[in-house]
Parts: structure tokens; sequence; C-alpha cells
């Protein structure tokens, strides 16, 4: 006996989505295979012009627990005498809200501040990148004008003030580098070749400054980055905390209305 399925036939390749025809098919378990067939299909693309997807720097569960538990106690506070009655005398007393209450906006001061430890973290980071480029520059400077005034040939010069490397890019190797390239440039006979195009011991100076400023940078991120991950362990505690809080009005909730068909479930729950 024949069964009628659903296969997709491919009629354009201009990007649209594969057109669907009716066939008639004897063979058993074409449903399954057209499944999992259609499981391997592309993801539509994004219309052209429209915003890419945002980012959330939070958990959105979380946002969404606070909001729910915030509805819920609302309702509750607002419900009329006879079901509030047999609720309290579950355990949902207005010594329980109240303690609810209290967790709710400790979870939701914790949201505040892991996005505020993010944003210095974020900060932090933005700022060790312009000093790490303000160092690599000086440092690029400094080669192109020493290249033009130590004497051609000269290898020992070349390894002395590291204008044989290339420019490091990691971090930790460009404050290395940078920082011997830059005591070397202070030394003799360096400092009054450099003098001789216009490459002063004030210049250097100023690099040598720039490349201290970029390794309190440096110690800023790492300590931002710890706060943030602190934060975020507070924040997570938090929520797992107003979970267990609030599992009690729930579950009571759930018996009353059981047990009284009459009443109608509150707004949230």
């Amino acid at each position: 006996m024949k069964t009628t399925s659903t296969t997709p036939v491919k009629h354009s390749t201009n990007g649209a989505a594969p057109k669907v025809k009716t066939v008639a098919t004897a063979e058993p378990g074409t449903e399954l295979r057209l499944a999992l067939a259609a499981q391997t299909l592309p993801a539509p693309e994004r219309p052209p012009g429209a915003p890419p997807p945002v980012k959330q720097q939070q958990r959105v569960d979380y946002y969404r627990m606070v909001a729910t538990v915030r509805r819920q106690l609302d309702s509750v506070r607002a419900l009329e005498p006879a079901m509030a009655t047999l609720l309290a005398e579950r355990g949902v007393t207005p010594a329980y809200l109240t303690g609810l209450e209290a967790q709710l906006e400790v979870a939701r001061l914790a949201l505040d501040v892991r996005q505020g430890a993010m944003k210095a973290e974020q900060d932090a980071i933005d700022a060790m990148e312009r000093g790490r480029v303000t160092v690599q520059d000086a440092l690029g400077t400094l080669r192109l004008v020493a290249r033009t005034v130590v004497a051609e040939g000269a290898d020992g010069d070349l390894t002395q003030l590291h204008l044989n490397d290339p420019l490091p890019r990691s971090t930790d190797l460009l404050i290395v580098q940078a920082r011997a390239a830059f005591e070397g440039a202070q030394a003799e006979p360096y400092a009054s070749l450099l003098a001789t195009a216009a490459y002063s011991p004030a210049a250097v100076e100023t690099a040598l400054n720039a490349l201290t400023v970029l390794e309190q940078l440096i110690l800023a991120r790492g300590l931002t980055h710890r706060a943030a991950m602190q934060a975020t362990e507070a924040r997570n505690r938090a929520v797992r905390d107003l979970r267990r809080a609030v599992r009690p009005l729930r579950a009571q909730m759930r018996a009353v209305l059981r047990r009284h068909p009459e009443f109608v479930a509150p707004y949230g729950f």
C-alpha cells in the first residue's frame, strides 16, 4: 500500500528555502528519513540590513527568574483574604514573604554588581590595549630612527637595541624587548647617535613612562578580571539562594490550587 510523504525538491540556487512537493512512495520509514534530513538544512540567513544579534553579558534566565519572582510576590501580596489564609496555614506567612523579598533584592543587586564588574573589566582591557599600541608605536619609531644612525653592518648594535627583531605580538615579550631597547637607547653611544637624528633623551624617557603605564594597566586588568570573577560567583550564589527560597511558595500555591479548584491561579503562577 502506497503512503504519501513530503520530500524537499530544490528548484533554485538563489538562497531561497527549498520548495516542497508531495510524492507517493511505498518505501517504509520515509517520514523518519525526511525528519533526519531536515535537521541538516542550513539555518535561514539574516535579512540584508538586519542588525546582528546582541550577545547578553548576563544569563537571560537569571533576569527572567528575578522578574518572575517579583511578579509572584506582588500577586501573593494582592490575594484575597481566604486564599492568603490558606497559604499562611501552609507556611507562606508575611515573615516568609518578607524574607523572600529580601533574597530577591540580594539577587537583583548581585546582577547589577556583576554587570558593573564586567564593564570595569572591559574598560581595563580597552585601556590596556591602547597602552600596548602606544608602546608598540614607540618601539617601532625607535627602530626606524636607530636604523638610520647605527653603522651599517654593526650587528652588535642591532642586537643591543633589538633592531633586527620583529615587533612582538605577545604583550609580555613586547614589554621585555621595549624596556631593553629604551634603556639601551639611554646609554652611549646610542643616546648621542639618536640625538643626531632628532630622537632626544626626553623622547626615550617618554617611551619608558609609557611602558610603565602599560605595566600598571596590565595589573589593573588583572585586578578587574578577578573582581569580575568574584562578582560572577556572588551572582550565581544569590540566584541559587533565591531559587531555593521561592520553592516553598510555588509548592504551597500548587497544593492550595489542587485542593481548592474554586480559586483561580494568581498571575505569575
